[in-house]
């Protein structure tokens, strides 16, 4: 089996990189929009503990407001409470003010007394006690938040590692690839991005090998109904291949390697 030479798209590779560069930027404002959300979350929970703990007790009067139950394929994953609270001070001076917190998987028990704490300082700063009784339901949201940010400023540093991956075997195709063509087993495609598993053709070990693209691959239908992609395979490093795209992708001379694989198929 002849190496054959080989030419990478520059074109099609720079678009490739501009847009891998657009999801980084993307994920990074993301996580940064989580990150700012689980911050100003820990904020106001750290505040609410303070005035907790040094906060003086008022005497509820009335509750009103309203809370939304937020669900997730008819799952209740929070909810948002926005209370306007009447209540009386030490003194016995009325004064009122709102309470804005969000239970992840949990929500008020009203059968238990509800005890409200005022800011000496400011009587608007309000927290009241099943904000304070639900720490893990209280901070939630937070929580999920905090990770969910970090898995998206993780993203541009897989992104890079995957096409640091893709390009070592660009390049060791470059120096000896050889076309092959390997058997379909199975494909998928979600979203712009296509699943699949293939065989190598006579490949003593009868190993299955799976690639993922953001492109469709070239597949080529044979006689006997079965489905062939097509592949660049190192000489010197066979761990490294290339699947072929739909659009040739990266390379230049797809009719060219396309030929050679049947070729060399028989």
């Amino acid at each position: 089996m002849n190496s054959i030479p080989l030419q990478l798209d520059e074109k099609a590779i720079a678009k490739y990189r501009r847009r891998n560069l657009l999801l980084s930027l993307t994920c990074i404002l993301l996580g940064a929009v989580l990150l700012a959300v689980a911050f100003f979350e820990y904020r106001d929970i750290s505040r609410e503990k303070q005035i907790w703990r040094t906060g003086k007790t008022g005497n509820i009067i009335n509750i009103g407001g309203k809370y939304t139950e937020n669900t997730l394929l008819f799952i209740p994953l929070y909810v948002d409470y926005d209370l306007k609270i009447d209540f009386e001070d030490e003194a016995g001076q009325p004064k009122f003010s709102n309470s804005k917190f969000k239970l992840v998987f949990g929500d008020i028990d009203e059968k238990r007394e509800i005890i409200l704490k005022y800011s000496p300082d400011n009587p608007k700063e309000i927290v009241i006690s099943p904000a304070i009784e639900h720490p893990w339901a209280r901070a939630g949201l937070g929580i999920a938040m905090l990770i969910g940010g970090l898995c998206f400023l993780a993203g541009p540093l897989l992104f890079k590692r995957e096409y640091n991956k893709q390009e070592r075997a660009w390049k060791a195709c470059l120096e000896d690839g050889q076309a092959s063509v390997a058997l379909s087993l199975s494909a998928a495609s979600y979203q712009k991005q296509y699943f699949g598993k293939y065989r190598l053709l006579n490949d003593p070990t009868d190993q299955q090998r799976g690639y993922k693209l953001d492109r469709a691959p070239l597949i080529l239908e044979i006689d006997s109904g079965q489905q062939l992609i097509v592949l660049v395979r190192s000489a010197s490093r066979p761990e490294l291949m290339v699947v072929l795209g739909e659009d040739h992708f990266p390379f230049l001379e797809g009719e060219a390697i396309v030929e050679a694989a049947l070729e060399n198929r028989t």
